[in-house]
């Protein structure tokens, strides 16, 4: 399997056996008639029992829509197939069926223009077509449904992929445990065994049903039409998996922008979600019609792709992927090149990567060099131990290829490719169908296309051996580390790293709003806060969502929300204790996990408590694509340095922290909430590998912003600003301390409560602007500045003050003399503390 969702400087196991994967892909490769007075009668078939097939159907409950049992599988009710029209309260029967056409086919609901009637809004007809689908067996078919019968068949070629795992990855992506199957309308109303929370989430669902049925109705009319036009012969099977496809990658967005409506059922309108103020939801949502039928065909060629043998390819050319991931307004690029080196009579076979990372400095790709810190531990029958990359590979009687490592033989996998032809498709389209190439759609040229004999792989990876794996990352604050490893768990209660696993557990629930009472692990982070695991002796965990909040001039204070009810259990695996947790449907979408992503494992090791993960045998990971070089060199060739840039904006205006959940040992810094909000047009995106900005701003640049984006008529003055101390939002372990009306001193608190401070001169220029510098010693005669920056105020209100920045670091200048050509704009509330004794 291949990982590439940690960071592109630390070495994966997942990673590398891709390496080696495609290595191993390269070693292998009684009647008769009868007459009319016969004495003997020919014996009959038995005619299969038929039945009825009894349900629902919903956006509110639906009447006047058909029903049918889609026995082609074509998404519409031909007049060959059991159908009916569904009733008052959605319900309906289908008569004269089989049992097992029911336990194998899909149902269809037609909803029909000017016929159907929705009973949230009974006072007219539903005024659009649209379809709904629901996997076989179920007795209730919603927007919701659809959404998990086309999780189904995205995943047609994954043998082992069930009902079960497509329900929860819908379920992630909504934040719920509970059944999509489940009449949402009906148990918002059900009192005797549906809990007041409960209620609430299904409600949400509701909402989210209807906003998805409006996003139906309309996009099937778009990409009907954008089909009809093109002359193309394409069937409504392609176009509806099309269109339920986007909602489904936009459905996290939809449930977030429901989640912040609080209105009632009965005047909640789907249209203020797509529309109002959320344009990035209606872009997500909306379709180009010159793109349509080229999305079609990309998504029609992966689903024919066939077995690949790529045993020539990567003996030459070698075979490409590509990654892209976002820290919050920090965005990385990499792409890279595994090749097989066959065996010779002196040297045994190898295999060889290189990788190339976006450098926005240079605006170029650079090779890394650095491999990381390799630092992986797999659970073996020694112990933890630290396993370099030296896989073994085979080549099954049936094509698979077995991979195994000699040194721990517990560590299997089974890889499976395929590969599809995208000569002459749009390059943007076809990046945007793999997971790990993420943000690649997005800075690449638009309406490039890919060359002739350009071709792409699917990879599928399945874990052969139940695997035990924990991490040690690359530290950005060293106070991260424990014991010399960048991976600790962090107790919530103590504010510092377990020694002990049995620190980790309660005997009795905390049952309480205050946070700092419950015992136990940060298990998930999201952009304003974490989840806690309260873990009771007896097995439970108790989740809490603790959201950070500004108070009473402190830091932060938080609350805590009780969420859900889990299990855990106390595992012994070759002579290692361990704790393993399978985190419920509802943490993994509020801490943006995937499915197989849901064991996590926490276990004693060099003196601390370690977090990692346990993939059970049968873990299939498959949403990889790899490119062959024809192909790659085209997506290379298509990269935009301006597209990238203004991702990075658009990055550094949104305060969200991406899809990337922070190093498990950071126990995560809030942002303050302030009444104030900072002006952060034309802000700089932030380079953490390099410690730069991704893109130098100059002063000009800084000035031109504040006349036309962020204008201010407000000065600071010295005698306001002496005697108080000033915390950051956007980081409240660091503050400012104006000492006297030339000296400062800027203080950075670490989590194991190590300050540190630098003295500051600032003054007050003529244009009501604050200049600062931080010297590398004592102002002398001729002193050295490493840091100046220039401080405008943009507003303010009671202890807080909107301030944008422009600052510069000497060693962005390379020795050079600062001239405010290099350096960064960014923007922040500074919220006052009060004086300081």
């Amino acid at each position: 399997m291949i990982n590439l969702n940690k960071s592109l400087t630390t070495t994966t196991f997942k990673h590398s056996l891709l390496a080696a994967s495609i290595t191993l892909i390269l070693t292998a490769c009684n009647s008769g008639s009868s007459s009319s007075d016969s004495a003997v009668s020919a014996p009959l078939t038995p005619s299969t029992p038929k039945t009825s097939l009894s349900g629902t159907v919903a956006d509110g409950y639906l009447v006047n829509a058909t029903v049918c049992l889609d026995l082609n599988e074509n998404k519409k009710c031909d007049s060959d197939e059991p159908s009916t029209i569904s009733n008052q309260g959605g319900t309906f029967t289908l008569s004269g069926v089989n049992q097992a056409d029911i336990d194998t086919y899909p149902l269809v609901v037609e909803v029909i223009k000017n016929l159907t009637i929705d009973e949230d809004h009974p006072e007219q007809p539903i005024d659009g077509d649209y379809s709904l689908t629901a996997p076989a067996g179920y007795t209730f078919v919603s927007p919701l449904t659809t959404l998990v019968q086309q999780e189904i068949e995205a995943n047609k070629d994954v043998e082992a992929y069930s009902v079960e795992d497509a329900e929860a990855s819908v379920k992630i992506k909504l934040g719920t445990d509970l059944e999509m199957s489940t009449d949402y309308v009906a148990a918002q109303k059900n009192d005797s065994t549906v809990s007041v929370q409960e209620k609430e989430e299904f409600k949400q669902l509701h909402k989210v049903a209807q906003v998805t049925a409006t996003v139906l109705k309309q996009n099937l009319k778009v990409v009907e039409q954008a089909v009809q036009t093109s002359g193309q012969s394409i069937d409504f099977e392609q176009i509806m998996d099309l269109v339920v496809a986007q909602v489904l990658d936009a459905l996290e967005a939809i449930n977030e922008q429901v989640e912040n409506n609080a209105e009632e059922l009965s005047e909640f309108d789907p249209q203020d979600i797509l529309t109002g103020n959320n344009n990035s939801l209606s872009d997500d949502l909306s379709f180009d019609s010159e793109t349509v039928v080229n999305k079609i065909e990309i998504r029609e060629a992966e689903k024919a792709a066939s077995s690949a043998n790529m045993l020539e390819l990567v003996q030459t050319e070698g075979v490409n992927w590509f990654y892209s991931g976002r820290h919050g307004s920090t965005l990385e690029a990499a792409h890279g090149t595994f090749k097989h080196i066959p065996a010779t009579d002196n040297t045994p076979a190898s295999s060889e990567e290189t990788e190339y990372r976006y450098n926005a400095s240079s605006n170029g790709f650079i090779e890394d060099t650095d491999s990381g810190s390799d630092d992986d531990y797999l659970l073996t029958s020694a112990g933890w131990e630290k396993i370099r990359e030296q896989e073994e590979i085979s080549i099954n009687a049936d094509g698979t290829i077995s991979i195994t490592n000699p040194n721990a033989p517990e560590y299997a996998e089974l890889l499976e490719a395929t590969t599809f032809d995208i000569s002459g498709k749009n390059i943007a389209l076809t990046l945007d169908g793999s997971a790990d190439a993420g943000y690649w759609s997005e800075f690449v040229t638009q309406d490039a296309v890919f060359p002739d004999s350009a071709k792409a792989f699917k990879l599928k990876f399945t874990t052969l051996n139940d695997t035990y794996e924990i991490w040690n990352g690359d530290c950005d604050d060293p106070s991260y580390e424990v014991n010399g490893m960048c991976n600790s768990v962090w107790l919530n209660s103590a504010n510092g790293p377990a020694e002990y696993l049995e620190q980790l557990l309660s005997e009795t629930a905390a049952a309480t709003t205050d946070p700092s009472q419950i015992k136990g692990p940060q298990v998930a982070w999201f952009n304003n806060g974490s989840i806690v695991a309260e873990m009771l002796i007896d097995g439970t965990v108790n989740y809490y969502e603790v959201k950070y909040n500004n108070s009473n001039n402190n830091y932060y204070s938080s609350t805590a929300e009780f969420l859900k009810i889990g299990t855990w259990q106390n595992k012994i695996v070759n002579g290692v204790k361990m704790f393993v947790l399978e985190l419920p449907t509802k943490i993994l979408g509020l801490g943006d996990y995937d499915y197989y992503e849901r064991f996590i494992l926490l276990t004693e090791y060099q003196g601390a408590v370690r977090r990692g993960e346990y993939i059970p045998a049968g873990t299939v990971e498959h949403d990889e694509l790899a490119f062959n070089k024809s192909a790659a060199d085209s997506i290379v060739a298509a990269f935009s340095d301006s597209l990238f840039d203004e991702l990075v904006t658009e990055f550094n205006q949104d305060t969200s922290d991406g899809n990337e959940t922070p190093d498990n040992s950071d126990p995560s810094t809030p942002q303050l909430e302030t009444s104030l909000q900072p002006c952060t047009a034309g802000d700089s995106g932030w380079d953490d590998v390099n410690d730069r900005p991704t893109t130098f701003a100059t002063k000009t640049d800084y000035d031109n912003v504040l006349a036309s984006n962020c204008t201010t008529s407000l000065s600071f003055a010295a005698d306001n600003m002496v005697g108080k101390t000033f915390i950051f939002s956007d980081e409240p372990t660091e503050s400012i301390f104006f000492e006297t009306d030339s000296k400062a001193l800027f203080t950075s608190v670490a989590d194991n409560g190590t300050a540190e401070n630098n003295d500051i001169s600032w003054s007050v220029n003529s244009e009501g602007q604050i200049e600062l510098s931080i010297y590398s010693a004592e102002p002398v005669a001729n002193p050295e500045i490493e840091f100046r920056a220039v401080l405008t105020l943009l507003e303010s209100a009671t202890n807080e003050l909107s301030v944008k920045f422009y600052h510069e670091e000497s060693e962005w200048y390379s020795g050079a003399v600062m001239d405010g050509t290099k350096g960064e704009i960014w923007s922040v509330i500074l919220v006052e503390q009060g004086p300081k004794s």
